[in-house]
């Protein structure tokens, strides 16, 4: 996934970063559930945006751990799966 923002693959982000931008998934999209609105960040890109990271994420050996909200109901029932098992 590339565009405007993230202008290199996912599969590129450094280890350090990955679990960073995961985490700042949730929170734009707690933001967006509260009401706040984004010029970049709508619901229909976080949750690509999202899944990508959690599918790279697992590609590198990393755990995903739910949070305490909904974003993580978006993601294809293989992945909450995975999620679920940690």
């Amino acid at each position: 996934m590339k565009d405007e923002k993230y202008p290199i693959p996912i599969k590129d982000i450094p280890d350090k970063v990955l679990p960073n931008e995961h985490r700042w998934c949730h929170v734009y999209w707690s933001n967006i559930e509260g009401g706040k609105q984004y010029k970049y960040w709508t619901k229909p890109r976080l949750i690509k945006f999202h899944t990508a990271i959690v599918r790279e994420l697992f590609r590198r050996g990393f755990k995903h751990n739910y949070y305490k909200n909904s974003i993580d109901e978006t993601l294809p029932k293989e992945l909450k799966e995975k999620s679920k098992t940690i």
